[in-house]
């Protein structure tokens, strides 16, 4: 809303970019604000913020803008994620940015005209894949440093030897570090009878616990940015959706369950990185972090598990549409993506598609005796069953009550 009044102030001279957070800021967008104003603006970049949905994180790098836009602009300011331990490489790989257009500076090997690095006259260009890279080599020891949700410093000390995790349940770790502290203290071993899954130990390679680069890289390509999934994420996706809608039993099944155990093994990658990730030094990331790995693991394992079942012989109906999606069944992000593809059911079709409101005000109030047919009405539509059509004639309420 703040840009079209903007707009209307300057007397819609400029164009703006369409999007709240652009996919790429373009040298002739800068060029008519600049002509505009007068001077050289400074950018505040939405590309990695998720304050406007909190469902998603946009950890990955740096990207979209040119080395050659910097000439014409003041400066850059990047609104990061609100959980401030996930911008290590948002804010890496900007810096790395800004190092390569002093570069270049220095070489004067800029193009005014132009929105692709790849004409500068140098080997000093913005790779994508190497700052990245870069970025995770730095970004892995943060993992390991002894530190607190509630404190920066260095406030417990723990040993550092390789160890399990205590068996209890994961969500006695996010309660404080002193509990923690104990129960790693008190349980130096994971317990093979542990009903918790993610927290079962290799015994064979007490190393496993252990976050590597392809850890940190699997990590953030799950959350990666607003109009892309991570390179390696995106194909599992694809391999998902491919799963989803091309099983027959009437041909050979061989490449389905090849594909099929492929995306299992990935599905497994992401419940091992989890289990490491609860098991760091450095609470503070990890408090961050857990909520939407812990989502992402389970609405991919949901996915697994659902190719289990339309491989077993199952009669394929509406089993998973139950008729009471919770409001978390639509999601934006890489879990909504992959849920979306499932088949849980959407009742939009009885909400009024021609729905013109005369006013942005509405009035909410409490259900009245004449909404009762209404709604009883409703309650029956969405929990129909073939099976309970007889009931219904004899009974219509009996699904409402």
């Amino acid at each position: 809303m703040y840009r079209i009044e903007f707009n209307i102030l300057i007397k819609n001279r400029i164009k703006f970019c369409p999007k709240v957070v652009s996919r790429r800021i373009t040298m002739s967008h800068l060029l008519s604000i600049n002509n505009i104003l007068k001077r050289r603006v400074t950018i505040w970049d939405n590309l990695n913020a998720n304050d406007y949905d909190q469902r998603r994180l946009c950890m990955g790098p740096f990207s979209g803008r040119s080395l050659n836009i910097s000439r014409r602009i003041c400066g850059m300011l990047l609104n990061p994620n609100c959980e401030f331990e996930l911008n290590f490489i948002p804010l890496h790989t900007l810096g790395q940015w800004f190092q390569l257009i002093k570069i270049n500076e220095k070489q004067d090997q800029f193009d005014d005209d132009d929105d692709d690095d790849n004409n500068i006259e140098t080997s000093e260009i913005y790779q994508i894949d190497k700052v990245f890279h870069k970025s995770l080599i730095d970004w892995l020891p943060e993992f390991n440093k002894i530190k607190s949700a509630n404190d920066s410093q260095h406030i417990v000390k723990i040993d550092n030897s390789p160890q399990g995790m205590s068996p209890k349940s994961v969500t006695s770790l996010l309660i404080n570090d002193e509990d923690s502290q104990e129960s790693i203290n008190e349980n130096p071993t994971c317990s093979s009878s542990s009903k918790t899954h993610i927290m079962e130990c290799d015994h064979n390679n007490t190393n496993n616990i252990y976050l590597t680069i392809d850890d940190i890289r699997l990590l953030v390509e799950l959350f990666y940015l607003p109009y892309q999934h991570g390179p390696n994420i995106q194909q599992v996706f694809i391999d998902f959706y491919w799963l989803r809608f091309n099983y027959n039993q009437d041909q050979n099944l061989n490449d389905w369950r090849c594909r099929a155990s492929v995306f299992h093994d990935n599905a497994k990658d992401i419940s091992r990185l989890l289990q490491k990730l609860v098991a760091i030094h450095n609470r503070a990331l990890l408090y961050d972090v857990y909520n939407y790995i812990n989502d992402i693991n389970s609405t991919i394992n949901l996915c697994s598990k659902y190719l289990y079942w339309i491989d077993n012989n199952q009669r394929r109906s509406s089993v998973f549409m139950s008729g009471d999606e919770e409001p978390w069944s639509k999601r934006g992000g890489l879990a909504g993506d992959f849920l979306n593809l499932l088949p849980l059911g959407d009742f939009q079709s009885l909400i009024k598609s021609e729905f013109n409101s005369l006013s942005n005000i509405f009035i909410i109030r409490p259900i009245t005796s004449n909404d009762h047919a209404s709604m009883y009405a409703l309650c029956t539509t969405i929990c129909y069953q073939d099976d309970i059509d007889d009931l219904l004639n004899q009974h219509s309420q009996i699904l409402a009550d």
